[in-house]
């Protein structure tokens, strides 16, 4: 509980916990009826065109989300491979152990080529799907968010010609 310091408090004595308790809160003022007509549509456009924003910000951040994900996490399994292919190429260039047949070095040297393809084909499929979340991202920013906005001016520059008063409309509190 907050109990403010104001003179007619200070003049009181001070109240129990049960006294505070049993305190009515003080009730919001009544809030102005719902407009109607053009006002009314106003309203609801500006709800329509929050809630549509919301969406889009909402989208935007969860993309965000998503590609700090796959950056962080590709980018941790791209080093592990590529120190673990540094090392078998390391011990390719050394040469081929006496112990070892040339057919069998031979399997060896190709299957760690196979494996240094796999993993630049990975790295382009990962870069690829980053560039892609990218792409969306710059999409939602550049275009759906002008895009929402461009048609809410449009609606309501519509509804204030045909007589709707934003301030009457109560849109201007609308939306956070």
């Amino acid at each position: 509980y907050w109990l403010f310091a104001l003179p007619s408090f200070l003049k009181n004595p001070i109240k129990s916990f049960e006294e505070v308790n049993q305190m009515a809160l003080v009730e919001p003022p009544d809030l102005p009826l719902e407009p109607v007509g053009v006002d009314g549509e106003i309203l609801q456009a500006t709800r329509d065109y929050c809630i549509a924003m919301r969406q889009i910000l909402d989208m935007v951040r969860t993309l965000k989300l998503d590609l700090d994900k796959t950056e962080q996490n590709s980018s941790g399994d791209l080093a592990e491979m590529e120190r673990q292919f540094a090392e078998s190429r390391t011990s390719i260039e050394e040469g081929k152990p006496d112990t070892l047949s040339d057919e069998r070095w031979e399997e060896i040297v190709a299957q760690v080529e196979r494996g240094e393809e796999m993993l630049r084909v990975h790295r382009d499929t990962i870069e690829e799907m980053v560039q892609s979340q990218r792409d969306k991202i710059r999409n939602k920013i550049d275009v759906q968010m002008p895009g929402a906005v461009e048609e809410f001016q449009k609606v309501v520059i519509a509804l204030v010609r045909k007589g709707g008063s934003i301030r009457k409309s109560h849109a201007i509190h609308c939306c956070s």
